[in-house]
C-alpha cells in the first residue's frame, strides 16, 4: 500500500503527490534561476543569523561566567 502523506506536518490526501510540480512549468527558465537563487540567499542570511546569535549567546555567557569570578 502506497503511503498518502506528504510528511509529518501535512494532511493525508486520497490521490498521490506528482513528483512533477506543475506549477513550475508556469515560469520562466531565468524566473526558475531567480527563485533559486532568492531561496540561496535567504537560506545563507537565515544560517547568518542563528550563528551569529549562538556566537552573541555563549559572548554573552563567557563574560557572565568572567564577570562572576
Amino acid at each position: 500500500m502506497r503511503h498518502l502523506s506528504l510528511g509529518p506536518h501535512t494532511f493525508l490526501s486520497p490521490q498521490p503527490h506528482p513528483r512533477h510540480h506543475e506549477w513550475l512549468a508556469h515560469f520562466t527558465p531565468r524566473q526558475r534561476r531567480q527563485m533559486i537563487e532568492d531561496d540561496h540567499r535567504a537560506r545563507l542570511t537565515a544560517i547568518g543569523i542563528m550563528v551569529g546569535a549562538v556566537l552573541l549567546g555563549m559572548s554573552v555567557l563567557i563574560a557572565a561566567t568572567l564577570a562572576s569570578h
